[in-house]
Parts: structure tokens; C-alpha cells; sequence
């Protein structure tokens, strides 16, 4: 298998995302107990939990990690949000 480059890295995991947020946009436009669930689990995991008085005063590979990854939550989110409103647009509502 051949190594990617960057751009093509970058260009997979922009599809993720994007993937990711047309799923959750198609579950909430539903509007059930689970989807609703999984809107709220996914909205959890965008905050950065860190128990610290301080958080970053000490800075760790672990919070560099926790925070990409709360960002990446956050991108996801706010895509799918995005498409929310598109589908709800195009249906008139």
C-alpha cells in the first residue's frame, strides 16, 4: 500500500466529517428518542472535561490529543447542523 500525502490524508478525513454529519443531520431530522440521544452524546463530547483548576498549565500530549479531539466533535457538529438546516430548507420546514 502506497503512503498518502498530506493532502490526500487531510481530503479522507474531511469526507469522514462530512460523512458523519449528514448521518447525524438524517437521524435528528427524525426526531426520536435515540436520535435525540445521540445529538446529546455527541454535543457531551464536544466540551473539554478536565477536573483541574488550571487546565493546560501544565501542558500534556493527552490534552493536545483531548483537544483535537473535542475540536474534531466540534467540526462535526457544526456540519451537521449545517446540513440540518439545508434538509429542513429544501422540505420547507
Amino acid at each position: 500500500m502506497s503512503q498518502m500525502t498530506v493532502e490526500e490524508l487531510e481530503g479522507a478525513l474531511h469526507a469522514q466529517r462530512e460523512t458523519l454529519a449528514l448521518i447525524l443531520a438524517w437521524l435528528a431530522d427524525k426526531g426520536n428518542d435515540d436520535a435525540d440521544a445521540l445529538w446529546a452524546a455527541m454535543e457531551e463530547r464536544a466540551e473539554l472535561e478536565d477536573h483541574q483548576e488550571d487546565p493546560g498549565a501544565v501542558p500534556t500530549d493527552g490534552l493536545a490529543i483531548e483537544g483535537a479531539m473535542m475540536m474534531e466533535f466540534q467540526l462535526i457538529l457544526r456540519a451537521a447542523r449545517a446540513r440540518l438546516a439545508e434538509q429542513r430548507e429544501k422540505a420547507g420546514r
